[in-house]
């Protein structure tokens, strides 16, 4: 027998999830925004050659604290306990350039939606 997803069960089960944890998924969400800005600070073009250097540290950053996030919540989705040290747990290097060609592919898409659609619109 399959199981059909219900988008109200969805829904309900995200919001009473969120409702149970909410300072642990606020202080997690803080965590990464603050990390994202500091490396976002540091890229900045004012630091001249270093800052090459941090871009691409940003972007690592990133795609770690991305799938931190992504792991933590699949744990809440398999009933599993998270805790904060999920969103720094080392990955495989397989699973980094995997979720990098992902993130990559996804910004061409963007990118051509972006060309094809919205400038002819304007």
């Amino acid at each position: 027998m399959t199981q059909l997803f219900s988008n109200k069960d969805a829904i309900s089960f995200g919001w009473t999830t969120v409702k149970k944890n909410l300072w642990f998924f606020v202080s997690v969400l803080l965590i990464a925004t603050i990390i994202r800005a500091v490396f976002g600070i540091l890229a900045d073009e004012s630091f001249g050659p270093l800052s090459i250097i941090f871009l691409f540290l940003s972007i690592i950053a990133e795609i770690v604290i991305a799938i931190g996030l992504l792991r933590i919540a699949l744990k809440f989705v398999d009933k599993l306990e998270s805790k904060y040290k999920d969103l720094f747990v080392p990955m495989s290097f397989d699973l980094f350039f995997k979720f990098l060609f992902a993130h990559i592919v996804a910004g061409i898409i963007t990118l051509l939606g972006f060309i094809f659609f919205i400038i002819p619109g304007i």
